[in-house]
């Protein structure tokens, strides 16, 4: 059971240590893929777990989410807002 503490950890030490930017996101995404690893081979090729693994692989599946949208929303261009609606709202007097 230690290993579910280890993702535990994981995550707490990126929340208290890091200023969330593009590159925390990006890592802690890299950082999560070898969870999945973990779910497939303790499930299906040596299955010393039991189907309840199912929950565990949603909530990775959720924080790789959450890291692809907070990679996305942190973009340059996302924070700039859509160009093209602002293109128009300058060029809307002319």
């Amino acid at each position: 059971m230690g290993c579910f503490g280890a993702q535990a950890i994981l995550s707490g030490l990126f929340a208290a240590f890091s200023i969330f930017t593009r590159r925390t996101f990006f890592v802690y995404g890299l950082a999560l893929l070898p969870f999945f690893w973990f779910n497939y081979y303790f499930v299906f090729v040596v299955p010393i777990l039991n189907g309840w693994m199912a929950l565990d692989f949603v909530a990775n599946v959720v924080m790789l989410g959450l890291c692809i949208l907070g990679y996305r929303m942190l973009s340059p261009r996302a924070s700039t807002g859509d160009e093209r609606i602002q293109g128009q709202s300058k060029n809307a007097g002319l």
